[in-house]
This record gives structure tokens, sequence and C-alpha cells, in this order.
């Protein structure tokens, strides 16, 4: 299935493109159209469009992510997991597969624009049984084409019989993929369809005929208009979901861990997103309709933890190198757990505290979130300086939880407890190590419990949070724009320097090599080499009535970085 899913991208790649070189006899739909629209019913569950596909092909397996999926690396992972020299070879069988046909010469100069896959409405029922095969079945596939030839000329390249066919009236040319595995095309007014079935070749040209299709479906209009919008700059990647089709599909397969994920998309309409590049930078812009009054009674209320200030904004700086922040802890997100895995967990912090899962969100909450500023040498071992920050809800049930985690420190770390006293504050540690890093702190401010490792952090901390955004030389650092967006993001936020955290974590690859051998030593190399190549990442989620939008942000490292 790898294989001829790779052959079907490949072929469509080529397709998609081949007006650019070859006699126009047809009028072929401009670039980044949603001319394949028209071809479409509107229940069509999803849709995505690639772009300049040629140019990926030749930047992807230069770039450190291509270098990680190389042969060589993925095959050298594959065994230190474990996998048999059989998964390995078919992994390479996949890969040379991929490397013949992007780099046949031919296939190059027709790599480009308008590739646009879609996926039908499955049927529950097959999809239930043989979902491979359904999936299969009901995928679609159209790019634009300046000649008939076009599908003749890629049949050859395949190296697979092909034929001309006449199928319910309608000509298509067949490919043989394997034994019992064809491809089916066909060009019509500057359109190339391919598919699996060349019923849904038929169905989509008959679509075409009718005034009613994807094209006048709101929601798609919505996705199109958020494209169309948001961004001038170069696209990659435009994709829509229609998830309440997909809720309702989820739904009729009848297992119970699907349908409980069926639940909670209720009220929930579409997704679209698209991939850009924007003064050097990657984007991933995604915007959810839903409409509010639909939605599952634990969602609504999730939503509506929503705040209206990060309080832990002031502790991002620019010596931050992970930081992570989320509004929406409560005692019904938790309780939406799995059963196995919320009883394990409020036995372990019971143990520890003596304090349940509910006591401890109703002293602290909705905010929460971890930071680490550095990696420092303890002695034996590197340690990351973590810190966890939770936003009091009710102060005299955050009072107690900190005396509870007090009590614990001392009574199981054999250490006796130690106050820092800051302006109103106290800061409590436990030196268990001589270094500053193995020294478990705790303290309560105003709006904020604090726990790290290093009482000299939550003096930093404590510091930084009597200021009410971020500083200026964090927004010099994140952008104008970023640093705008993330201060306004209203639900969680990302954000990570990648390259800073693979060059500490590679000060400790002695260490990690002598705690964990060397069963991971190529992964975490492989790993490492791609984060170095990201200087700055950043992800946050924002919504307002009926729609929520989200936006991950990766800057890569350039020569003045380093």
């Amino acid at each position: 299935m790898k294989k001829i899913s790779l052959i079907f991208l490949l072929l469509v790649g080529a397709a998609g493109t081949s007006f650019y070189y070859a006699i126009q006899q047809f009028s072929a739909p401009p670039n980044k159209s949603s001319y394949y629209a028209e071809y479409l019913p509107t229940d069509t569950l999803a849709v995505i469009s690639i772009f300049d596909l040629k140019g990926l092909s030749r930047s992807f397996p230069q770039s450190a992510l291509g270098q990680f999926f190389a042969k060589p690396a993925i095959g050298r992972i594959l065994a230190e997991q474990g996998a048999d020299q059989e998964d390995i070879w078919q992994y390479e069988s996949f890969y040379d597969g991929a490397a013949d046909l992007l780099t046949n010469p031919f296939l190059q100069q027709l790599f480009g624009d308008d590739v646009t896959f879609a996926l039908l409405k499955p049927n529950p029922i097959n999809l239930r049984y043989n979902p491979e095969k359904e999936v299969q079945k009901q995928l679609i596939a159209f790019g634009s084409s300046a000649t008939g030839k076009v599908i003749d000329s890629i049949a050859r390249l395949t190296m697979k019989d092909f034929s001309k066919e006449v199928i319910n009236g309608l000509q298509v040319t067949r490919i043989r993929l394997n034994d019992d595995e064809f491809l089916y095309g066909h060009i019509q007014d500057g359109v190339i369809i391919l598919a699996y079935h060349p019923e849904l070749i038929a169905q989509a040209l008959e679509q075409k005929e009718h005034d009613r299709s994807l094209e006048k479906q709101p929601w798609f209009l919505a996705a199109k208009k958020f494209w169309t919008e948001a961004t001038t700059d170069n696209c990659y990647v435009n994709f829509y979901c229609n998830l309440k089709k997909l809720r309702g599909l989820l739904a009729s397969l009848k297992q119970e861990k699907v349908e409980g994920i069926a639940d909670f998309m209720q009220g929930f309409k579409s997704l679209s997103s698209f991939a850009a590049v924007h003064q050097g930078n990657f984007q991933i812009h995604s915007t959810v309709k839903y409409d509010s009054n639909a939605l599952h009674k634990s969602v609504q209320q999730q939503f509506q933890t929503r705040t209206q200030h990060n309080l832990s904004l002031p502790l991002l700086s620019e010596k931050t190198l992970f930081y992570c922040w989320f509004a929406g802890l409560d005692q019904n997100l938790l309780a939406h757990l799995p059963s196995a895995l919320y009883r394990s967990t409020d036995q372990t912090v019971q143990q520890h505290l003596g304090l349940n899962l509910q006591q401890i969100t109703e002293a602290v909450g909705p905010q929460i979130g971890l930071m680490i500023n550095g990696v420092a040498n303890a002695g034996f071992f590197p340690l990351p300086k973590l810190s966890l920050f939770n936003q009091i809800r009710e102060r005299g049930a955050a009072q107690h939880l900190v005396k509870r985690i007090r009590q614990s420190l001392t009574d199981k770390n054999f250490a006796d407890e130690r106050v820092l006293d800051l302006r109103n504050y106290s800061i409590y540690y436990w030196s268990l190590l001589p270094a500053e890093v193995a020294h478990p702190a705790v303290a309560l401010s105003k709006q904020m419990l604090y726990i790290a490792n290093g009482e000299l952090s939550l003096k930093t901390l404590l510091n930084q949070e009597q200021q009410r955004e971020l500083s200026s030389t964090t927004r010099m650092l994140l952008g104008s724009d970023l640093a705008t967006q993330i201060e306004e993001a209203g639900y969680a936020v990302f954000f990570a320097r990648p390259a800073l955290l693979a060059a500490e974590a590679k000060k400790a690859e002695v260490w990690l090599n002598a705690a964990l051998g060397n069963s991971t030593e190529k992964f975490r190399t492989e790993l490492l080499n791609v984060m170095s190549s990201f200087n700055l990442a950043a992800w946050y989620i924002n919504f307002s009535k009926n729609q929520i939008n989200s936006t991950l942000f990766l800057q890569p490292k350039t020569a003045t970085q380093e």
C-alpha cells in the first residue's frame, strides 16, 4: 500500500504541472484556484492541495528532516529499536522507490504546482471491516494538464502495463500497479483526474454538470476566504475537513473508543489550514468553526476557562529554552481522562501529598505551565532548570497544598527545610546536593504557586512576576507580530528554542550514553540535528465565539545565529 500511495502521489504531482512544459491545447485552471471543488459533492470529507512539489522534491532531501529520513539514518534507528531486517528492507525499498521517481530527469521536468487530493465520504460498513481498501476506493485527485497525452507519458515512466479503455462510456487510461491494483486517469477541459476506481472519475465529471457542488458549500467557502485573506506569501498546502461529516462517520463505526471521540466533536463544523513561508519562517495557520450552543457540555465548560490575560507571560524571557502554558485545568478536564489513568494518578498524588486530584484543582488552575531556563551541572549529571507554575484558584486551598508539599519533601528527602525571604514572600527549599539546581523549592505568591529545582530560580521568577507583559528583549527575540499573537493567546502557548536545547543536550551526551547505553544513540543524534536547524518554535491557540484559531511557527537557524 505504501508503494501504491507513493506512485499515486507522484503521478498526481507530475500531472499537476505538466502544462508548463507541454503545448497548451487547453486552458488550464489558474494556479492555486479551487477549480477541483466543482467536481466534488458537498459532503466531501477532506481536501488537501499541495503546491510546488518540484521545489519541495529538490530541497527536502538536503534538509535536516530529509537527512533524518534517509536510509542510513532510519536503518540504524530501526535496528536500535529492535526491528528485524525485513522491516529495514521494507523501508529501504520504499525509500528507493521514492528516490528513483523523484530523480528521474523527465519526471523532474513535470513536477510543480496544483496537486489536490480529495477523500469522499466512505461507506461506514466497509470502513469498519476494511478501512484501507475503503479509503482507497474513495480517494480522488486533480491536477492541471496541457495535453491529453500526459497520462500516457507518465504511464510509461512507471514501467507498468497501461492501456486505453472505455468504462461505462468513459475513456480512461488504466495503469497496472501490480497484479490486482490499477490506477485510472482521465483528462477533460485541462483537468487531469486520477482515481483507483473509474466510477469516481465518472461521478466527478457528472458532478461538474450540476450547480450543487463543494464550491457552494458554506464551510468550504469560509475555508477559501481564510486561505486567500490570511496570507499573500508562498503557500505550500491548503487543507479542508468537514468535521460534522467526520463526526457522523466516527459515530457510525460502533466502536467504543471512536464513539467517545465523536461525542466530544458534536457542534464542530469544519477545519481549515494552510502552510506558508512568511519572511523566511514556516507557519501553519488553522481555524476551526463550531456552534457554541451545540458543543458537548464538557467542551463548553472547557472553553469557558479561557482567560483575558496570561499571568505567566512575564516569566518568558530571552533565556527561556522551553515554555508551555495552558488555561484549561479543572476537574472537568481531569474527569475525562481514561478511568484507569485517573485512578492511578489520583492514588499516586494521595500517596505523596495526602490530597486527591479534586482537592488540587480546587486549589490551583485554570492556568498552569512549565518552563526550562537552562541546564546546569548537578555534580554527577546535568539537570534542567525546571519551573512549574500554577494559578491560585482558592487561596486557602492553595496554602494547604503548599503545606502538604513542604511536609512531603521534608519527610521523604532527608533534608531540613530552609527558607529564603523575598519581600512578602517565603521561598521554601531543601538542599539535597550542593548544586543549587538540586534544591527542590516551593513558593506561593499573590497569584501563583511555583515549584522549581533551585531557590534562586524562584527568586528570579518572583521578581519577574511584578511585570504585566513580555519584556522588550523578549519582544525583540519574537518579533512584534509573533509577540502580539502570544500575548493575545487565551488558551495555550508553546515556545521553544530547539537549537539551544540541542546544544544543551549535546553537553549531556556523554552522561546520556552512560545512563541509557547506545540503544538510542542514532535516534538521539539525528533528532538533535533536526532540532539544531531551528532557532525558534512557537504554537499558540486562541478562540472567540464559534471559532478557534491556532498557529505553528518555525524559524530556521541562520548563519548569524550560530
